[in-house]
């Protein structure tokens, strides 16, 4: 396709190549990631060209650069396929480990990864479960959690998969994160429980006071770990790192917290009735303005100062730009839900599940292409 690649980074604009069979071209600049920004021409030689929009015509746009022309993205970036091989019908975890993208999949619970070159291929994981729910990095190993006979498997660096003694007596490994140093990971589907791994491979469960059948969603701030449940009530809890655990009060009425992330000053939540909430320095939640309207809100991570919300029903990405607006990034609906996501490379990444098979789809983060 003729054209160019412009690619952003805070605002400025690099020229990283031209199509062949194009002679004259404009390079088109916003700034990455404000809703309101001029659009601006820019000559070949670097000298500004004047508006090529109003501010209010470029409003949550970004642009792309045609021979003799200018196009407008309406979905805020571009979207598109990553053809994995992997005969699954859903994605329910992803992680990067070593430069390399890996996701964890259901219904026969497989690991694949992806390398630097764009290569899917399935690990050798010994691991006979129905899905692998979860996924983190911890002391330079890889992490997963299995649903059936909840187990926790790790991957060294050298690529050998070795099967955790846990004790951990529960159906499914739901979430995991690092919080002080120290792996937690939360459980379901008969009790939600909470349970931690030190550095020297120590295995033991923490005494919350949390009354769950499920740990759905966990994330930290750095002082606390944050815990979401479900499936009767969702609640929020915290443990500090002295150990002692409190409920949030948070005023969110939902039956489940699918997920959580923090973006370096609030923590969001998004829950089973498709609400997000954000909690603040002072402690205080509110409800996000979003103008969602699906069924859950499944997934949730930060990209700088915005936030991605990835949904149920329709599988829609939505973002929180850093003027605090919510816009739909993906006007197509690629999937039935979005369950993860990660960032590589400065690269967003989404795993989901439809009826026929489950799909990794990356969004051009910095560089947007024709």
């Amino acid at each position: 396709m003729e054209g160019v690649v412009l690619k952003m980074a805070d605002g400025f604009r690099e020229k990283v190549t031209t199509a062949a069979g194009v002679s004259s071209y404009e390079l088109i600049e916003t700034t990455a990631g404000v809703e309101g920004s001029s659009i601006f021409k820019v000559n070949s030689d670097g000298t500004s060209g004047g508006n090529a929009l109003s501010d209010t015509q470029a409003a949550g746009k970004i642009a792309k650069v045609k021979k003799n022309g200018l196009l407008i993205s309406k979905d805020i970036g571009m979207m598109f396929e990553q053809q994995t091989g992997i005969n699954q019908s859903t994605i329910f975890s992803m992680t990067v480990f070593n430069n390399e993208l890996y996701v964890g999949t259901s219904p026969n619970g497989q690991v694949w990864k992806r390398t630097s070159g764009g290569t899917w291929t399935q690990e050798i994981t010994g691991i006979s479960q129905s899905s692998i729910y979860s996924m983190t990095v911890f002391n330079n190993e890889l992490y997963v959690g299995t649903s059936l006979n909840g187990q926790v498997w790790k991957r060294t660096s050298g690529g050998t998969w070795t099967q955790e003694i846990t004790g951990i007596s529960q159906s499914s490994i739901l979430s995991m994160t690092v919080f002080n140093n120290e792996l937690y990971v939360g459980t379901g589907v008969t009790t939600g429980e909470v349970w931690k791994r030190t550095t020297g491979g120590v295995w033991s469960k923490e005494t919350t006071g949390i009354s769950a059948t499920q740990i759905y969603s966990m994330t930290t701030d750095g002082n606390y770990l944050f815990v979401g449940t479900g499936i009767t009530t969702g609640q929020i809890w915290k443990r500090s790192t002295t150990g002692t655990w409190t409920q949030e009060t948070t005023g969110i009425s939902t039956t489940r917290i699918n997920s959580m992330c923090y973006n370096g000053s609030n923590i969001f939540c998004g829950t089973a009735n498709a609400q997000v909430w954000r909690r603040n320095s002072e402690n205080n939640w509110t409800q996000e303005t979003t103008g969602i309207s699906q069924t859950n809100i499944w997934s949730l991570i930060n990209i700088g100062t915005e936030v991605f919300a990835g949904t149920g029903e329709n599988g829609q990405l939505w973002r929180r730009t850093a003027l605090n607006t919510w816009q739909q990034t993906i006007t197509d609906n690629y999937s039935v839900i979005i369950f993860c996501m990660v960032v590589q490379n400065g690269e967003l990444y989404t795993g989901s599940h439809n009826a026929t098979q489950g799909k990794v789809y990356k969004r051009m983060n910095m560089a947007w292409r024709l």
